[in-house]
């Protein structure tokens, strides 16, 4: 017994992705069941998913979607299997973003130190965030945003890359509400100051410090610097509240800093 279906695939010659294009085949009845079984499969694996993607841009299809099977990058994208691209974040309370401004000049002299060119000048990227963030019609969430050198290739050197890629994802809901934690001191090294102070997609220290922390029943690890002084969380900063209540934080020249910081200075 044979059966006919229509199968659409997406492919761009010149962008290596993919495009939309209607093709008629006939499969036998095994084939059929074959295909069916991979179809539940990719439906299984989205449903076991606990995330929830508002919407994506990506400059490489030019575009929004708020299809979470579309949100995909290349993965010949130097920020895939070379670590080389940078990120930052802005939170979505209440229907506003917090501090872009702020974190945006962050994503720009991170992508700066890591020699990431600009695919868009700061006032388009800007737009660009603004944009995906109302298409996703999200009022309380996370704004996350990439800039890699982009796809071309499975080297190290990125000059076989055409242009720089710059992606955004809108996750809700909201962040947690702030709660104490248990945190232990990790033993996982502290990035180097050059890097730690960019915001640089290679978290691998990060996330080795937050499963050793979790490990050891904690939320996460705290690293220290070279002269045993408290520095940073794996993915978060750190203050002491003295007995006087002032706020006492660490350094920021040898730890990422943070933007959310308004009303006193490091010391």
């Amino acid at each position: 017994m044979y059966l006919t279906t229509t199968i659409t695939l997406v492919y761009h010659a010149n962008l290596r992705i993919i495009c939309f294009l209607e093709l008629k085949i006939i499969l036998t009845m095994q084939q059929w069941q074959g295909l069916l079984s991979i179809q539940t499969m990719s439906l299984s694996c989205l449903s076991l998913r606990n995330q929830n993607y508002m919407a994506m841009y990506s400059s490489i299809f030019g575009g929004i979607t708020k299809d979470p099977s579309a949100m995909v990058i290349p993965i010949d994208d130097h920020m895939v299997h070379r670590g080389h691209g940078v990120f930052d974040t802005a939170a979505i309370m209440d229907g506003h973003l917090y501090e872009l401004d702020q974190h945006l000049d962050r994503f720009l002299r991170s992508a700066l130190m890591a020699k990431i060119p600009l695919l868009f000048d700061r006032s388009t990227i800007r737009s660009i965030l603004i944009q995906t963030v109302s298409a996703s019609n999200c009022t309380q969430g996370s704004l996350r945003y990439w800039l890699s050198v982009g796809p071309g290739d499975f080297q190290l050197s990125s000059s076989g890359c055409a242009n720089p890629a710059l992606y955004a994802v809108i996750e809700s809901p909201s962040l947690q509400v702030p709660a104490g934690c248990k945190v232990v001191t990790s033993s996982i090294p502290i990035k180097s100051p050059q890097f730690a102070v960019m915001k640089s997609v290679n978290y691998l220290p990060n996330a080795l410090t937050k499963v050793e922390g979790e490990e050891n029943g904690a939320f996460t690890g705290i690293w220290l610097d070279d002269k045993g002084f408290v520095a940073e969380g794996s993915n978060m900063n750190v203050g002491f509240v003295t007995a006087d209540k002032e706020l006492l934080i660490p350094c920021f020249d040898k730890i990422l800093s943070p933007h959310s910081k308004a009303g006193f200075d490091p010391g």
